[in-house]
């Protein structure tokens, strides 16, 4: 793995990992530069069957296929980011971040409360944490809605693995472009969920399924 030098001004604030079980910044601009590159590269299609919601702002052509090649090249651009000490300092002792799987999505596709391994979504980006940046939009208006959407949960009685709903403070991420968040999968207290788009917008996701492995 290629290591790139230290971009970051103040690294991310790894203890809301443990609070919220996520973290947001902006990507660095020569990330960002690559990681649109490659999505530049992708053929937009839909799922069998997939048929856009009635009245809903949606595409035609949500998901994208990229060639094994081009997911090789984000996974080294996204790793390089995600192990820069400048960015992450203090979880990266307990080993390095590896990339896995890589999608591509446009729209706000899922807009259900939940948490990616309680809810049965043990594959795809369904990692020990997972990534995702955005770039599209170089300016974003709230106004549009699909905002990233996340919040802590109750533990106390049984750990439900449905009908998840945040208590408390409900965090919005932006979907412009350079936004970027690590979402723990293995704190049971994060829920999130792609909030409804309120306008025919672009909102185009990468989403990364990342795993912390020990150190050789």
């Amino acid at each position: 793995m290629v290591m790139g030098a230290n971009r970051y001004v103040r690294p991310l604030d790894e203890d809301a990992l443990f609070r919220t079980g996520a973290a947001t910044w902006r990507s660095d601009i020569v990330t960002h530069r690559s990681l649109s590159q490659i999505a530049a590269s992708a053929e937009w299609g839909g799922p069998e069957g997939y048929t856009p919601d009635p009245g809903a702002f949606q595409v035609e052509a949500p998901i994208a296929t990229l060639t094994e090649e081009a997911k090789a090249e984000a996974r080294q651009v996204l790793q390089s980011m995600l192990n820069d000490p400048s960015l992450i300092p203090n979880l990266r002792m307990l080993g390095v971040l590896q990339v896995g799987d890589i999608e591509l999505q446009n729209g706000a596709l899922d807009h259900d409360w939940h948490h990616d391994g309680l809810a049965g979504k043990r594959h795809g980006h369904a990692g020990d944490f997972f990534c995702i940046t955005y770039l599209s939009e170089p300016r974003w208006d709230d106004a549009w809605g699909g905002h990233f959407e996340y919040g802590a949960r109750s533990l106390s009685g049984t750990w439900a693995t449905d009908g998840f709903s945040p208590e408390g403070e409900i965090h919005r991420l932006s979907p412009q472009a350079r936004n970027t968040l690590l979402g723990w999968n293995q704190n049971p207290r994060l829920v999130h969920r792609s909030a409804p788009l309120r306008a025919q917008r672009d909102r185009i996701t990468m989403i990364a399924s990342v795993n912390l492995c020990p150190r050789a």
